[in-house]
């Protein structure tokens, strides 16, 4: 919010078509865009460093591999976002944060989420409060 009060985006026309004018969105500055994305590198290269490391504790704890490897495709999706990013141009660039954005959640839901619901669909028998507290020791 700070940052479109402060340094809010404004239309700006490129004439290097032939025939046609381009109205474009130009932000002021692009400061804020690249603190924004290296906060969230900065966080997510935290969570995935004590995931990693929570990986190896008992049984109780076994969410951490799965959260694990969904950081690390964050991390990948929004590591190959930089260039994809800084190669295009005009409306890609906003097809390329598009891009980022929904492969980036469809990998942390996908890979947290489809194990639980294989086990609810799939596997019934294995969600139940006896297989439970056989598995966890409860």
């Amino acid at each position: 919010i700070t940052w479109f009060s402060v340094s809010s985006p404004f239309p700006e026309k490129d004439f290097s078509a032939d025939d046609k004018i381009i109205i474009l969105c130009k932000d002021r500055t692009g400061a804020a865009f690249w603190f924004t994305l290296g906060y969230q590198s900065v966080l997510a290269s935290v969570c995935l460093l004590l995931a990693y490391f929570a990986r190896k504790l008992p049984d109780s704890f076994n969410e951490a591999k799965f959260i694990t490897f969904s950081m690390f495709v964050f991390l990948t999706v929004w590591l190959s976002f930089i260039p994809a990013y800084l190669s295009t141009r005009g409306k890609y660039m906003v097809v390329a944060e598009i891009f980022a954005i929904l492969s980036s959640s469809a990998g942390m839901l996908g890979i947290i989420f489809l194990p639980k619901c294989y086990i609810i669909v799939c596997r019934p028998e294995r969600n139940t409060r006896e297989k439970i507290a056989i598995t966890y020791r409860l």
